[in-house]
């Protein structure tokens, strides 16, 4: 869909700005070290943790490394406290 928009020349509606003094919602989280947060309502904005080396999930199961799964509960678990 991104393609398609730029061929047609629309822009994407602007990132809302991210306070740093605020905490945000946890939005989605894709494995063990990316998320993201809700910054405004519907629209997520990626966060990774630097320097840390985890199993990836790509497409499906079949693709994903092992104990994928496991990390991305792991951080689940520990963002929801």
């Amino acid at each position: 869909m991104g393609v398609m928009k730029r061929a047609k020349e629309e822009d994407y509606p602007p990132a809302p700005p991210i306070n740093t003094e605020e905490w945000y919602e946890v939005y989605a989280i894709s494995d063990g070290s990316r998320f993201e947060i809700e910054v405004a309502p519907g629209f997520g904005y990626g966060v990774r943790f630097l320097g840390i080396d985890v199993p990836s999930i790509y497409a499906g199961g079949d693709s994903a490394d092992y104990y994928s799964g496991a990390a991305a509960d792991y951080l689940q678990n520990l963002l929801e406290g």
